[in-house]
């Protein structure tokens, strides 16, 4: 599903990006470029970026118990 439209994002090229560590919406746009243009996407953009930041850390946690 395209996040972007602007700049062709998808939400796995931001799955992708985040998929071995956490990022911050700052870093995952400047990887990507998403919501640098007209900014309609931004908000979806921040969800994602925060739920897969929150799946990384449930990994992590039950990876280490």
């Amino acid at each position: 599903m395209f996040v972007c439209l602007c700049n062709q994002v998808t939400t796995r090229d931001i799955e992708q990006v985040m998929a071995e560590k956490s990022m911050s919406f700052e870093q995952v746009q400047e990887e990507l470029g998403v919501a640098n243009c007209c900014g309609q996407c931004e908000d979806f953009a921040r969800n994602l970026v925060d739920e897969n930041n929150a799946k990384l850390s449930d990994d992590m946690f039950y990876a280490a118990a």
